[in-house]
């Protein structure tokens, strides 16, 4: 299944299809005159600011034919393409990432495909971006991508504990890994930055290609939120509007940039996969 950010704010979810230029049919009317696609290699995009650009985004984005391993994993997978092939050749720029910890495993941090019966595991995550969000931005420096994690396996009594760790993990991955020698948190967009506290709306996509923060990162957990490392709480930026048929939901992304609330007042998940 496939998602449409547009610059209205819309998510659109799309059956999936393997092949890039039937999703690319598939695409509904832009609502507003403004609204363009967002580019990547030589982009004539730059004046939208961030709501007002379109994308693609991708349903369980790992859980993808090519890394399920198993006999239930490829039962479950949602993608034909690889994480790499959904961005290079697909246009994909949101991933949407189920996430959870493992403690068996040596890998902690996983991608996962869960439900209240069962969990389907498409690997690591530091493994999974090491293949796929790393070695696409190092090839495509005018890419912006936006990841909106939902976590799973927190809802137990120990829930603030396994936050913690998988905040913990994400912190130390974000440090750890870098993009032509610069670290995945000094990428990340930061709508407290200094550099945007002139700004009533979101930046232009230019000034996000300048500022180097071209990673967007959305998180459906309050106790996940950190402004060092980028990582938004979606509900403060984004809002669930409605669905249309059986296919189909959109969310809003906010405009007003200095009005997004301090990152601890509401507790709870954003939006469902």
């Amino acid at each position: 299944m496939h998602i449409v950010l547009t610059a209205t704010s819309t998510l659109v979810l799309l059956l999936q299809t393997a092949a890039a230029e039937t999703l690319r049919q598939a695409l509904p009317p832009l609502s507003a005159t403004r609204s363009r696609r967002l580019q990547s290699t030589t982009p004539n995009d730059g004046d939208l600011r961030f709501n007002e650009a379109t994308f693609i985004a991708s349903h369980n984005s790992h859980a993808t034919l090519a890394v399920a391993q198993g006999i239930l994993e490829p039962l479950g997978a949602t993608q034909d393409d690889s994480l790499i092939d959904q961005l290079t050749n697909d246009g994909v720029r949101g991933l949407l990432l189920d996430i959870m910890i493992n403690e068996e495993e040596e890998e902690e941090l996983r991608l996962v495909h869960a439900n209240s019966f069962i969990t389907l595991d498409y690997g690591g995550f530091r493994t999974s971006m090491g293949a796929s969000v790393i070695p696409f931005l190092e090839d495509d420096e005018n890419a912006i991508i936006s990841l909106f994690m939902e976590t799973d396996g927190d809802d137990g009594a120990d829930a603030a504990t396994v936050r913690a760790a998988i905040l913990g993990h994400l912190q130390a991955i974000f440090s750890s890994m870098t993009v032509n020698g610069t670290p995945l948190k000094d990428m990340t967009f930061k709508y407290n930055h200094e550099l945007w506290k002139d700004h009533e709306d979101w930046p232009t996509l230019d000034e996000i290609r300048k500022a180097g923060q071209r990673i967007f990162v959305f998180t459906d957990r309050t106790e996940l939120v950190d402004s060092e490392y980028g990582i938004m709480y979606n509900r403060h930026v984004m809002q669930e509007n409605h669905c249309r048929g059986l296919m189909s939901a959109s969310l809003v992304i906010c405009g007003d940039l200095q009005r997004l609330p301090s990152p601890q007042i509401v507790t709870g998940r954003g939006y469902s996969s």
